[in-house]
């Protein structure tokens, strides 16, 4: 557990040591000093252990306590030995992290905070002199308005008041201060030679923290300034923390993850900026606490979901991101890494945690969406219609024997059924580049769907539920005619483009779409060379019989094939020498983070030798800087696809034509 805490926490930026026993870390302390220490509790009854606690609490280093129970009587077992924070497993990693900056933040703060004496009568002067001497920067003013304007200006670590003033008195003082906004939350001190009690009516309308009697040592005064700024520190840093984060997961708290939403709803609504919503229910076929799974979504969350997206828990099963991407290749990609992650069931702050099932959903945040109700509404039934666990989106909800599609679904039904009888649809295109110089034009073909105001609808959001009301064999067929119209319009080019179609696997299952293609070649007089049909690898596992039936039919017709989203597995090499593809498109997962990772290296170079050896050539998918470009190459890449190159527009569009020409 040790080894694994200090590896996670060296992610987060800090330089950590572990040891397996006190007798080790005394050693170390012996010649080093430790920032923090985090200590499980199983090791407070250890002898050796009062020498560790009286060295760390001498030096005030924080001392934190992981135990398994969260009771009362743990609580205060670790406050005698020293804790100054409890932490019960298992825990988030982020909240340790945040932690641990706040806790070192604040314990090298007050050195640096300056104390606002505010000494009215001319009787401090004594006092102010014992903390200049002690180090303590401090600035002194005699008068209420010089007071103020320091406080307009400047932020003070504490207030230090003349108890004894008669005009204004140090009620009045405090309590005119306290209404200008800049004064909230630094705590004050007020010094007296008189009764103290007087003050008690006043301490909680004027934000008094203590009141000290004169005369008083200059060590006693130091230190319950330099206490008072330090709790006032750390508690300040607790409220900034608390008013974004959750404390037990790290996410976003579920009102601040709402009103962000709610502003990104706002400004997507204006067109500028598209962002997505994606919802994720988890759920563990094993016995497992709900804390447990809570903090393990959160953290493959926090992992895998890119700045400045935010996530937030909203109940115990149930999470939502806010990503600000549009590009379906990216969210898919997401997707996929996050529910691989999940079921990976990784240990969880040093206890075991069982693999997590997710179901993912997304939608698009845009004109179509009119408030965070709606926005959350519409991912949650994408999640509940799509697992998101394989390459495509796989049907999940089950309908009743009675229940029709229409009454499952009747705003997409409408929404759909007007979409197919007017053809709104429309084209977009990523191209693919190749490596090696080969002048072939190559492009991907995107489908966006267009509201009844000709906004975008992305794929992410209207396909699943195109797949459960069954509309996923027209869409296929709009898409593939409208592609041999732009190749048909494209003739005059000298370079005329080579298309990439991906094909549902409802598709891959009807044995009239060829026909249908074949008359459509025909009519149109297109060359079926420029057309190559893309199947996952998943899909054409699970249909070999109908994909091999229907791979020997487009090549009697003269097309292409391309298996996509492609990685090694058992069935990798029997697949590609049954279908015999033209074309592999590596996983988007491969792309990333290859030049660090050298398992991926040999992967994909496995996969490209492979492709090969059955005369296909290796594409790689989800390309996004120009680092990777090297390591892709060296591992047999020769050709490549992403954002890094160009988001998919609609590059064969009038304007965008004559640009590209």
């Amino acid at each position: 557990m040790a080894a694994n805490l200090a590896g996670e926490l060296r992610l987060h930026g800090f330089r950590t040591r572990h040891f397996t026993s006190l007798d080790l870390l005394i050693n170390f302390l012996a010649t080093g000093q430790a920032a923090a220490l985090l200590i499980d509790a199983t090791t407070l009854d250890d002898p050796t252990y009062p020498a560790v606690r009286d060295r760390l609490v001498a030096t005030r280093t924080p001392i934190m306590v992981m135990d398994e129970s969260d009771s009362m009587d743990h609580r205060l077992r670790a406050v005698s030995a020293g804790g100054t924070d409890f932490l019960q497993r298992p825990f988030s990693l982020a909240v340790l992290a945040h932690l641990l900056r706040s806790r070192l933040t604040v314990s090298s703060r007050p050195e640096g905070t300056t104390v606002l004496l505010i000494d009215t009568s001319g009787t401090l002067v004594q006092c102010a002199a014992m903390l200049q001497e002690a180090g303590q920067a401090l600035h002194a003013v005699t008068d209420a308005d010089a007071a103020l304007q320091y406080l307009k200006s400047q932020r003070p670590g504490l207030l230090l008041v003349d108890g004894d003033s008669t005009h204004p008195t140090a009620g009045e003082l405090l309590l005119a201060l306290r209404q200008y906004p800049g004064a909230y939350g630094i705590p004050a001190l007020v010094l007296t030679r008189g009764d103290k009690r007087r003050f008690d009516d006043l301490a909680s309308a004027a934000g008094i923290e203590g009141v000290v009697g004169l005369p008083v040592a200059s060590r006693d005064l130091l230190g319950i300034v330099g206490a008072r700024m330090r709790r006032a520190a750390s508690l300040q840093e607790s409220w900034r923390y608390l008013a974004r984060r959750d404390p037990v997961t790290g996410l976003a708290s579920e009102g601040h993850f709402r009103e962000e939403l709610r502003q990104a709803v706002a400004i997507a609504r204006e067109g500028a900026q598209r962002a997505t919503l994606l919802h994720l229910e988890g759920h563990s076929g094993q016995e497992v606490s709900n804390r447990t799974m809570t903090l393990a979504v959160a953290r493959v969350l926090q992992r895998h979901i890119p700045p400045p997206g935010l996530c937030a828990a909203l109940s115990e099963n149930a999470f939502a991101a806010i990503i600000y991407s549009r590009d379906e290749t990216t969210l898919e990609s997401i997707k996929r890494e996050l529910v691989a992650d999940l079921a990976a069931a990784r240990p969880l702050a040093g206890r075991p945690c069982p693999p997590i099932d997710a179901r993912i959903g997304t939608t698009l945040l845009g004109q179509g969406i009119g408030s965070v109700a709606d926005a959350l509404s519409r991912a949650r039934e994408s999640a509940r219609i799509a697992t998101g666990t394989a390459d495509e989106v796989v049907q999940t909800a089950r309908a009743s024997a009675d229940d029709s599609p229409a009454a499952l679904d009747p705003a997409w039904q409408a929404e759909l059924t007007s979409a197919v009888a007017e053809g709104r649809f429309r084209l977009v295109y990523q191209p693919i580049a190749s490596l090696t110089g080969q002048p072939t034009a190559l492009y991907e073909v995107f489908v966006r769907m267009l509201d009844a105001e000709q906004n975008d609808i992305l794929p992410q959001e209207f396909l699943p539920a195109a797949k459960r009301l069954g509309f996923a064999r027209h869409i296929d067929r709009w898409v593939v005619g409208r592609a041999m119209e732009v190749l048909q319009e494209q003739r005059h080019r000298r370079e005329q483009p080579v298309l990439f179609i991906k094909l549902f696997p409802e598709t891959v299952e009807t044995p009239s779409f060829v026909a249908w293609l074949a008359d459509r070649l025909r009519r149109m007089d297109v060359d079926p060379k420029r057309l190559v049909f893309q199947l996952t690898q998943r899909s054409a596992a699970r249909q070999l019989t109908e994909a091999r039936s229907l791979i020997r039919s487009l090549r009697e017709l003269g097309c292409g094939l391309a298996l996509e989203h492609y990685r090694m597995d058992g069935e990798s090499e029997p697949l590609l020498g049954k279908l015999e593809a033209d074309y592999v498109k590596l996983s988007a997962e491969l792309s990333r983070g290859i030049m660090q990772d050298r398992a991926l290296q040999q992967e994909v170079q496995s996969i490209t030798g492979e492709a090969r050896a059955h005369g296909a050539r290796p594409i790689a998918a989800l390309v996004q800087d120009a680092a990777s470009l090297s390591s892709l190459w060296a591992a047999g890449v020769e050709y490549i696809q992403g954002y890094f190159m160009q988001e998919p527009v609609d590059v064969f569009g009038a304007e965008e034509l004559q640009e590209h020409e």
